[in-house]
């Protein structure tokens, strides 16, 4: 995957992840919308840096792991 739709991914998840965070916390917890939507920005920013990491360290495993092969 290029870096590009790596980082517009990463931006949609963030977007996503910050609404409903946003909505659960606004009307189940009943927090008003400036504070549902600051919590669910931190968490989807912190949720989506982990699953980026994640995502970056597997690629990077499996091309040192092709490289080998082909030198071998």
């Amino acid at each position: 995957m290029s870096r590009l739709r790596a980082g517009w991914r990463l931006v949609a998840g963030i977007v996503v992840m910050t609404c409903s965070m946003a909505l659960v916390d606004h009307f189940v917890e009943g927090t008003s919308w400036s504070g549902a939507l600051r919590y669910g920005l931190v968490f989807g920013v912190l949720a989506q840096t982990l699953l980026y990491l994640v995502d970056a360290a597997a690629a990077h495993r499996d091309r040192r792991k092709r490289r080998r092969e082909r030198l071998d």
